[in-house]
């Protein structure tokens, strides 16, 4: 009996996996109209969450990435004129970094694309409340097994 219940966690796992792939390539491919990846999005999301002055290590820890990967996509995203970083006299080694109008603009409008809201249409407002209750009681579960300083920002 244990191990049937074993197998329906895994499966249950297997299909939050699959669903999360599955709604990340629509993401990916609606993003793509507006010239933006869904990890740009993710750091202009983290950027605009920390009030335009973010720092790579905030950022890192709000999307849940690496700091070199971090630093690499900032350094993209400069060159691309969808953020820029400010130059800060805190004495700090890491300068803030603030979304552009043009990135801020970018993001905008790539949240007016109705993918999301039709996928999601499928549930009603109470699974909308369950389905949030139980991903964050999953995600704060994970972060207790997880071996990191800082645990990310969950909403």
């Amino acid at each position: 009996m244990e191990n049937q219940k074993k197998d329906n966690l895994f499966d249950l796992w297997a299909s939050l996996y699959r669903t999360r792939d599955f709604l990340f390539a629509l993401r990916k491919e609606e993003l793509s109209k507006h010239g933006i990846s869904p990890g740009q999005s993710s750091v202009i999301w983290a950027i605009n969450e920390l009030d335009n002055q973010a720092d790579n290590k905030e950022i890192s820890r709000y999307t849940f990435r690496k700091r070199h990967s971090v630093y690499e996509m900032i350094a993209r995203m400069e060159k691309q004129g969808l953020i820029e970083r400010k130059k800060e006299n805190t004495g700090k080694k890491s300068n803030t970094v603030a979304v552009t109008p043009k990135g801020m603009q970018l993001w905008k409008n790539s949240r007016k694309e109705g993918f999301i809201s039709e996928i999601f249409s499928v549930l009603t407002s109470e699974e909308c409340k369950q389905l949030r209750h139980c991903l964050a009681k999953l995600q704060n579960e994970a972060i207790k097994h997880l071996s990191i300083e800082t645990a990310p920002i969950t909403r």
